[in-house]
């Protein structure tokens, strides 16, 4: 994931947040059919982590892009010095 813009970034934490909130809300209705009907779905119980942890990695990886391009990069810092 190549993220250049602030506003790329910003659309992929929304995109996390949004992964994690269906994850969540799945969860809380496989939870409440669970516990009225005795029974779950098998799908609820793969997809709500799986979402949940998606939605972690799209946010982790774009705030970490951004950590990572507003730090000067150690060969910007050394100085290039001939040998004579």
């Amino acid at each position: 994931m190549n993220i250049t813009t602030p506003s790329n970034r910003d659309a992929e934490i929304r995109d996390g947040n949004t992964y994690m909130a269906f994850g969540a809300g799945l969860g809380v209705l496989g939870t409440g059919a669970a516990l009225l009907a005795g029974a779950t779905c098998p799908l609820c119980v793969v997809i709500a982590p799986a979402l949940l942890g998606v939605g972690a990695w799209k946010r982790i990886a774009a705030q970490q892009g951004e950590c990572r391009e507003s730090v000067t990069p150690p060969s910007a810092l050394v100085k290039s010095e001939s040998v004579s």
